[in-house]
């Protein structure tokens, strides 16, 4: 699928940002994220036709490596009217972020609200009951990605990222 700019739900929105700042990162040589498909079991196959169910998903939405560190990278994306919880999360989504972050990888949680975009490391995000616009420096405006909010939260040479601003 070809990222438009036009969406018919926020959650597409942000899904389309999302696969066009991946593909930059990926053109600049700074990251390799995809998006993890929802696994689907297929119950049958007539023709052109195939049928199946939606399978429950296993992983966090967005999963990669950063360059040249080779540091993994796990991102789960949420769109929500004004805050987050932790509730928000279902419990594999929780278990993977948590794993990723205690294996020294990168663990965000990237929430688009009405007014901006918040990106809370998984550290921070399990700290608190909920996270509002206001309640921490996690705050960018849309279109600022991850990539740039990943990088302060470590030293740019833990991250292998020497001279990016």
């Amino acid at each position: 699928m070809t990222p438009t700019a036009r969406s018919s739900s926020p959650g597409q929105g942000l899904e389309l940002y999302l696969a066009r700042y991946h593909e930059h990162l990926r053109q600049r040589g700074e990251a390799l994220v995809a998006k993890i498909p929802t696994p689907v079991q297929i119950r049958s196959r007539r023709g052109g036709a195939i049928t199946g169910v939606l399978q429950p998903p296993v992983w966090v939405d967005y999963a990669g490596v950063i360059a040249p560190s080779g540091r993994a990278v796990a991102i789960e994306a949420k769109v929500r009217p004004d805050r987050i919880t932790l509730s928000d999360l279902e419990p594999h989504q929780r278990s993977t972020l948590a794993a990723v972050d205690a294996v020294g990888g990168v663990a965000i949680v990237y929430v688009r609200l009405t007014s901006s975009d918040l990106i809370v490391p998984w550290g921070e995000f399990v700290l608190r009951t909920s996270i509002r616009r206001d309640d921490g420096p996690w705050v960018r405006p849309p279109g600022r990605g991850w990539f740039a909010a990943a990088a302060a939260w470590a030293s740019y040479e833990e991250l292998g990222w020497e001279g990016v601003p």
